[in-house]
Parts: C-alpha cells; sequence; structure tokens
C-alpha cells in the first residue's frame, strides 16, 4: 500500500496523456506569467536596497572641529578651535560645493531694552509661556493616569497663558518707546555683552557697535565668551536652510550639492593676523588673552575642505552672509585659485557690501570702527600679484570690487536695517532719538526720513553702477528692510520670498551661476515691492 503521506503527489498518475499535456501547458503558461510580473515589477518599481533620497528627510548637521588647527596654530579669539559643518552631496550634485560663511547672530533683532537696565529676549518670552504651558500639560497628564485629572485634561489655561507671554512683550516694547532720551543712546537695542568688574560687584553692559567684528580688546573679550569667539559655545548640530537646504523644492538648483556652513569665530571676516595678538599676564584672572588668527583659520579650513573632496570640485560656490558675505569678496579670488582650472567657480555675498558713507551727522563713524579693527587685528589683504591693502579700505567692497577677477553675485537690500541702524543713522548721531521709531518700523519714518532713505539706496546704486556693467557679475538689489536672506528658505526660495521681476533669489541667482540669463535685478524704491520681508521689532 503506499504511503499516505505521499498519495497526493502520485495522483496524476490516473490522467490520461491528454490530461497531462494539457496540464503541463498550463504550468508552462503560469511559469510565464509570474516571471513576465517579477520582471517588470523590477522594472517599474524602485527597489528597497536603494539608499533613499536625502532630500526626503531633513538632517541636522553636525559641528566638526577643524583637525590640524593645533598644529598650524589657528584659533578662534579664545583659543578654542575653528569649526564648520559639512553635508555630503549626492547623486548629479556629488562633485559640486557650496560654501557659506555665517553672518554673525544679529542678537539685537530679537532683543529690547527694559528699565531696569537688563536685556529681554522676545524669544525667551514666549518660549516661557509655552514652557509653562508644557509643564502643565505634563502634570496634567500625569494627574490624569493617576486618577485626579479633570475633562479638559488640564489645556484650559494655555491660551490664557499664551496671551499672557504676548502682553508682556508689548509691555516691554511699550517700556523702551517710553524711554527718555538719555535713556535711549544708552540703552537702544544693541548687542550687549555683559562682563564682571573686578572692583565692584555690579554688571555693566557694554555696546558691542559693529555686529561682526570687535575693534578693541574689551568687545574682543566679551566675544570670545560667545559662539562668535569660540566653538565652545556653538551649537553642536544645525538644520541647514536656505541656499544650504537639501530639498529640491527650496533650493532648486543647489540642493544635492557637498555643502559647508563656515563658523564664523575670529571677529574681522577671517582677516586678521597674530602681529598684535594681546597676551594677559600671568596673574589676570579674566583671562583676557587673545587670538587674532583670521587669516591662519582660512587657510587651514581650506586645506582641510580640499582633503576631503573640494580638490575634485567641478562647480563651487562660495558664499557668505553680513561679515561672512564681506570674507566671502576678501577671500573669493585666493577661493579660485586654489580649486581644479576646469572647475567652474563664482562668489555670492549676501549683504555684504558695507558702503564708505557719512552718517546723517556728517560723521565718519563706520569708517572710524573699521579702522580699529583693521588696526587691532593687523588686517592686510593681497588684492593683486605686486600690491597690498593695509588700511580700512580692506572692509569697503566698494574700494576693491573692481580687482576681483572671480564672476561675484550681489545679493543686498537697498534699505539694509544693520546698516541704516549702525552706519548711517547710529545712536551717537541721534542724540534725541528722532530716528528711534523709524529704525524699529520703516512705515514709522516720516516723509522727511524716508527722503534720507532714498539718498541711501541712491548712494548704493551709484557705488555699484560700475559693477552693473561687468558681464560676468549679477546682482539681486531688492527695496527691502531686511540684512541677510540667503540663509533663510523664506527669503531665498519659497511662495512667498521677495521677488523682483517674478524672480526669486535663487532663481536669480541660479540664471547667474548656470548663464541661463543676464541676472541683475534692481527694484523700484520702497515701498513700491509687496513681496517684501521687512523687519519690524
Amino acid at each position: 500500500m503506499a504511503n499516505q503521506r505521499f498519495r497526493p503527489l502520485i495522483w496524476c498518475r490516473k490522467w490520461s496523456k491528454r490530461d497531462q499535456a494539457i496540464a503541463a501547458a498550463a504550468t508552462g503558461f503560469a511559469i510565464f506569467i509570474i516571471t513576465f510580473s517579477v520582471f517588470s515589477d523590477s522594472r517599474t518599481k524602485p527597489s528597497t536596497q536603494q539608499p533613499l533620497n536625502p532630500s526626503s528627510a531633513p538632517l541636522r548637521v553636525p559641528l566638526t572641529l577643524l583637525r590640524n588647527a593645533t598644529h598650524r596654530g589657528a584659533f578662534c579669539l579664545d583659543g578654542s578651535l575653528p569649526a564648520y559643518h559639512l553635508q555630503k552631496g549626492f547623486g548629479s550634485g556629488s562633485s559640486n560645493w557650496v560654501l557659506h560663511v555665517e553672518n554673525a547672530p544679529m542678537v539685537d533683532f530679537h532683543q529690547i531694552c527694559s528699565r531696569d537696565n537688563r536685556l529681554v529676549d522676545r524669544s525667551a518670552v514666549v518660549e516661557g509661556g509655552r514652557g509653562e504651558r508644557q509643564r502643565r500639560r505634563r502634570r496634567s497628564r500625569r494627574r490624569t493616569r493617576h486618577g485626579g485629572g479633570g475633562a479638559d485634561g488640564g489645556e484650559g489655561g494655555s491660551g490664557l497663558e499664551e496671551e499672557e507671554a504676548v502682553v508682556a512683550w508689548r509691555r516691554l516694547l511699550r517700556l523702551c518707546e517710553e524711554k527718555r532720551e538719555s535713556e535711549r543712546r544708552e540703552e537702544a537695542p544693541e548687542l550687549r555683552l555683559c562682563e564682571e568688574k573686578r572692583e565692584s560687584e555690579r554688571r555693566e553692559c557694554e555696546i558691542e557697535s559693529g555686529g561682526g567684528w570687535c575693534d578693541t580688546i574689551e568687545s574682543c573679550s566679551s566675544r570670545k565668551r560667545t559662539e562668535l569667539g569660540s566653538s565652545r559655545y556653538m551649537d553642536g548640530q544645525v538644520q541647514f536652510s536656505g541656499i544650504l537646504s537639501q530639498e529640491l523644492s527650496q533650493n532648486p538648483d543647489f540642493f544635492n550639492w557637498n555643502k559647508v556652513k563656515i563658523r564664523y569665530c575670529d571677529g574681522a571676516s577671517f582677516a586678521g593676523h597674530p602681529e598684535s595678538e594681546f597676551k594677559a599676564s600671568p596673574v589676570d584672572v579674566f583671562q583676557l588673552e587673545l587670538f587674532f588668527r583670521g587669516q591662519l583659520i582660512w587657510e587651514t579650513l581650506m586645506d582641510e575642505l580640499l582633503s576631503i573632496g573640494l580638490s575634485n570640485a567641478r562647480q563651487a560656490l562660495l558664499s557668505g552672509c553680513s561679515a561672512g558675505g564681506l570674507a566671502t569678496l576678501i577671500h573669493c579670488d585666493n577661493f579660485r585659485k586654489i580649486l581644479p582650472k576646469y572647475a567652474t567657480v563664482k562668489c555670492l555675498a549676501d549683504a555684504g557690501f558695507f558702503l564708505n558713507v557719512k552718517d546723517v551727522a556728517g560723521h565718519r563713524t563706520i569708517e572710524t570702527f573699521y579702522q580699529d579693527v583693521v588696526h587691532l587685528q593687523v588686517v592686510t589683504w593681497l588684492y593683486s600679484v605686486s600690491s597690498y591693502i593695509s588700511s580700512i579700505f580692506c572692509f569697503f567692497p566698494q574700494e576693491f570690487i573692481k580687482n576681483i577677477k572671480t564672476p561675484i553675485f550681489l545679493v543686498h537690500p537697498a534699505y539694509d536695517f544693520w546698516q541704516i541702524k549702525h552706519i548711517f543713522v547710529p545712536d551717537e548721531s541721534d542724540p534725541h532719538g528722532s530716528w528711534f521709531k523709524c529704525k524699529l518700523n520703516i512705515d514709522n519714518c516720516n516723509p522727511s526720513q524716508m527722503e534720507v532713505l532714498h539718498g541711501y539706496r541712491h548712494s548704493l546704486l551709484k557705488v555699484l553702477s560700475e559693477f552693473q556693467q561687468n558681464k560676468e557679475g549679477g546682482m539681486f538689489i531688492n527695496s527691502c528692510y531686511v540684512h541677510c536672506q540667503t540663509w533663510m528658505t523664506e527669503t531665498w526660495h519659497s511662495s512667498n520670498s521677495p521677488r523682483i521681476n517674478s524672480k526669486t533669489i535663487a532663481e536669480s541667482v541660479g540664471d547667474w551661476f548656470f548663464n541661463r540669463q543676464v541676472a541683475k535685478q534692481i527694484d523700484c524704491p520702497y515701498p513700491c515691492n509687496p513681496t517684501c520681508y521687512n523687519i519690524v521689532w
């Protein structure tokens, strides 16, 4: 008797030859259909083994310290190691590079003064309300888990707390506006860096008027206790946006390139030299030793990036914002020089074109300030084969831009709020505070003040008239009351980004870089452009 377990396998013995032939044909056809389906799927569906497109999941990019900085003596102001953030490119952009020199954080953009001589951070007021609301929610969830929660789950107070935060913020605004004229001069919204005085326990605030640079031993010593002068205070991870975004929709031309964010920590646009470094005495408990190594930091950084792939770049764009934009112009030709001759290399300066003009009181405020920076950090810059600049003119692009041989694109607001606030209408030149509200919000400016600001715009366009004739150059000069615009997606490329002739900044830069068309966009005077993002304090 046949084994019962194998009975199903021998049932075909009872079939006729005709039945067996039909079964064989059907089996062959089924095998053909299955094989064709599998092959077709393999051609039309992406394999699960393929790497995911990096743009599908935004990443936080870690901080990297310069490896050879100690050996080369390339230090931030406080002696810590310089740093950068690197995100590798992919696909067609794996051999292309974007380097972006960060702007000095505009702390005063988020801060406001109060009557008790303390700085109050707007974000802290709002975050304080959010933090308290989150703590209440957590307490409510714990009560609910233990049977003590109410029907509303503790959420009823969230709206009230948010409203209280807004009210607190508005109250602070009113306090600043009500200050006496003398108090305004002393406590105008500036970047204040406070230090303990050895002779007393009270705190004394000092204004770092330059924002992106330090011009005295005191201001550099204060600066080295922040991320502007020390990698010890820098964020360990940052998310790239704007020109560094990895999203195709936000950064259509450079989204898959290798991207580097260069952290700025020397206080002189990477142009200082150590000849006049300040060395503290051994008994100085405040450790005021300072390192002016900006140029050396730049050289060490470039060497490291070359060693990890920049040396094979086919296309490269050096960009920067504010003090970083100035650094871009200073180092542009050198950047071209260190890359392969076959590579397409260009530079983009965002809000880095600082005008050498008199302020509203007729003073050379910014010229004096830059003179102090140059003298303190021994700024020298090789702009031609046989000539050096060793003066304040290193920091005024209008004095040297014609000598730069590498193609340049300028992104610049004609009503640059930082330059108007610090260069054109500094507090020292407005003793009666008549410009106070105007600088907080350009819509508050009266007709005579607007005429003065239009004159500032005219000075900018006049200086740029020669550059406008440069066939390899590009520009995007809009009429917004803002400062940097390339590092934020909102102003770089989005549905609501500023536009000139229907072009965003990103589209204009792409047209210029890839030679798609001439990209020299100049806006009409304020307030003609409804797409502008304007700073309102």
